[in-house]
């Protein structure tokens, strides 16, 4: 059983559910699986991502008066140095980072003690999300992981950061108007390659004036290439 198929083995089942699903995996399926295989794109988001890693974030109470005061210590020691046991601060951030960037919407989930109060937070890797509601319209998020497993939490208990937040109610609207560029990038890259491997061939006809048995000539061929077209002989 894996880290998070067990931390999600809690499950809490929804009466109905409505609208719309993401689908993360499919994204990008003409080079590989999705914008982090492309390496202008994976520069930019590593950047922006190992940069936001080093934020510190503090859990701070703010009365009606506008006064303010630091808060619970332990929030601040979740934010700050670990979230849970399996990361550091920084491993957390960079990774809420890297998804929100890649697909417009992270989520984390807020694991919480018997009284309520946030002990770890652990970043969600689905590749499909659907939002469900029960009897009393309380918001459920439901997630497929990689491994297929599936978990539904209370829409409360999740980190939800979403960019380009348009065209959908819950989610932040998917990288679409990238998949030409990136697409035209990788088509670029993959010519440049071929029409390198192109110019290095050397072409020619071999001419013997004797005559010399098949199995000979592939000798005599094979000899000749090692001879004068190695990469070795600069001759």
């Amino acid at each position: 059983m894996g880290l998070l198929e067990r931390i999600f083995k809690r499950q809490t089942t929804p009466a109905r559910a409505y609208s719309v699903e993401i689908n993360e995996q499919s994204t990008f399926t003409a080079w590989g699986g999705n914008a982090w295989e492309n390496d202008i794109y994976r520069g930019a988001v590593d950047a922006i991502a190992r940069n936001a890693g080093k934020l510190k974030g503090s859990h701070v109470i703010q009365y009606a008066d506008d006064q303010r005061k630091t808060g619970d210590f332990k929030i601040n020691r979740l934010l700050q140095v670990r979230p849970n046991p399996y990361m550091t601060a920084y491993d957390f951030l960079y990774k809420m980072v890297a998804r929100y960037f890649l697909y417009n919407n992270s989520f984390a989930l807020i694991e919480r003690d018997d009284n309520g109060n946030p002990r770890a937070f652990y970043p969600i890797t689905a590749s499909n999300v659907q939002f469900m509601t029960d009897g009393a319209n309380r918001l459920y998020c439901g997630f497929t992981l990689n491994n297929g497993a599936v978990a539904t939490f209370p829409y409360e208990d999740v980190i939800h950061l979403r960019r380009a937040f348009c065209g959908n109610d819950l989610l932040g609207d998917d990288n679409g108007a990238l998949y030409p560029a990136l697409e035209l990038a990788q088509t670029q890259n993959e010519g440049i390659i071929k029409g390198i491997k192109s110019g290095a061939n050397i072409r020619g006809i071999l001419h013997f004036t004797g005559i010399i048995a098949p199995e000979q000539l592939k000798e005599e061929k094979d000899r000749f290439v090692n001879d004068y077209f190695s990469m070795n002989n600069d001759g």
